[in-house]
């Protein structure tokens, strides 16, 4: 089973989503271009694998890798949270 998480972002092309997905299976399920469904460059979240799909631009979707820990990434690195410190030190505070 999947579900849309995300639907046309500031930034992203019209039609642009992102999926949440059960299993690698589920991704055969998902709209393509071709039929008004979603834009190219959208993403599926993989919940059992951690991996992340993109929509290219051949209107096929494509496993790009495992997610970064921070579950948004997309592009196989880590997200990176400053600490309270850093966070402070950048701010001069």
């Amino acid at each position: 089973m999947y579900r849309v998480v995300g639907y046309t972002r500031e930034g992203k092309p019209f039609n642009y989503m992102e999926f949440q997905c059960d299993t690698e299976d589920d991704v055969k399920d998902l709209p393509h271009f071709a039929n008004g469904g979603c834009a190219i460059g959208s993403k599926a979240f993989i919940e059992s694998t951690k991996h992340t799909w993109n929509l290219g631009n051949d209107d096929e979707w494509k496993d790009i890798g495992e997610s970064g820990s921070g579950g948004g990434g997309g592009d196989g690195s880590a997200l990176y949270i400053a600490t309270a410190a850093e966070t402070k030190e950048f701010l001069g505070i």
